[in-house]
């Protein structure tokens, strides 16, 4: 058992120790956490009750295109990525770094779902949209 643990001590101090020990990044990342946290509120206040967990089929709704929509097809994912890259920040572990790429490669697939699904239940007008707003602030 003692060698099984002197093998796997230095493994598992690579996950869970952190990559760089510093105050001020810390402090950075719970900004970067409460700024995606923020997104996320005013993307579900400005979905109103368009809301929805999941893609829906059955339910109708409407297409958003104001508010943070309008700089942003995907505000609230855009806020789970800034929650997940503010997570890497404050605890830099390796760790966490792979729960933040795993969870934003996972969510930008889910965008991709959502998008070919928009285009099918909005067809022109959602074309439009998806032509004169970025998946992301910058993207």
């Amino acid at each position: 058992m003692w060698f099984l643990l002197s093998i796997l001590e230095p493994i598992i101090a690579h996950w869970f120790f952190p990559l760089v020990k510093n105050a001020y990044l810390s402090s950075l990342g719970i900004l970067i956490m409460a700024l995606g946290v923020a997104i996320f509120i005013v993307a579900m206040i400005s979905m109103k009750t368009s809301w929805r967990v999941g893609i829906d089929k059955q339910t109708q709704s409407s297409l958003v295109t104001e508010g943070i929509y309008k700089f942003t097809r995907n505000p609230a994912f855009l806020g789970f990525d800034l929650m997940f890259i503010g997570l890497f920040v404050t605890y830099p572990y390796i760790l966490t770094l792979g729960i933040a790429v795993l969870n934003i490669l996972a969510i930008h697939y889910l965008i991709l779902q959502e998008e070919k699904h928009l285009k099918v239940t909005f067809h022109k007008e959602y074309l439009k949209y998806f032509s004169s707003t970025r998946r992301y602030f910058i993207f």
